[in-house]
């Protein structure tokens, strides 16, 4: 008596259907994770057998329809998921340019601020020009343009790094002038109506 067995061969490499996974468009799926669940994802969410043990089963259909990345390709290009949900999320890059968008703003305060109070020190009741209550703007005309270049610079550097990230660049710029747009019109407000 002969047994003959079949195995079926172990596939290699991605699935039919599936797209190849690169981070720009590992990111874009973790993003578009987010806005269609109103989380991030996790190991188990990229996971199919982890999602299914877990009870996700939204995840495990999105996972088969070629939505999300699996977990190891993630982790082939970030290290690790949360790696990546990270970097989707682009707080380096806001937080930058947002930090220079206040440096920039701050620089011209500043001097408006030491020149307005050292030219009108008696309405202050400060004791003049050299009051040592100013030294606190007048340091800060030479400190901000420090901080604006020093701010340019590492924005240099992350889009060197970065390229693709010059539109998360200018959001944080605009993020920034957004609130502080706000706040101009609240001291407006305030002080003027």
């Amino acid at each position: 008596m002969t047994i003959t067995t079949t195995t079926t061969p172990r596939r290699r490499g991605r699935p039919p259907g599936r797209p190849d996974w690169t981070p720009a468009r590992i990111l874009e799926a973790l993003v578009a994770y987010y806005q269609a669940n109103g989380r991030w994802p996790d190991g188990t969410d990229l996971n199919p057998a982890k999602a299914r043990s877990a009870g996700r089963h939204q995840s495990v259909a999105a996972f088969d329809a070629g939505e999300y990345p699996a977990e190891g390709s993630v982790r082939r290009h970030y290290g690790s998921v949360r790696n990546a949900v990270t970097h989707a999320r682009k707080p380096v890059a806001k937080a930058l340019a947002c930090h220079f968008a206040l440096e920039e703003v701050a620089d011209r305060e500043f001097v408006l601020l030491w020149e307005g109070f050292s030219r009108h020190w008696q309405a202050y009741g400060l004791q003049g020009p050299d009051d040592p209550a100013l030294s606190f703007y007048q340091i800060h005309t030479i400190q901000e343009p420090l901080h604006g270049e020093y701010g340019l610079q590492a924005l240099t550097m992350y889009l060197e790094r970065v390229p693709t990230d010059e539109s998360v660049l200018v959001d944080g710029v605009e993020e920034w002038m957004a609130i502080y747009l706000r706040w101009l019109r609240a001291f407006e407000r305030a002080f003027f109506s």
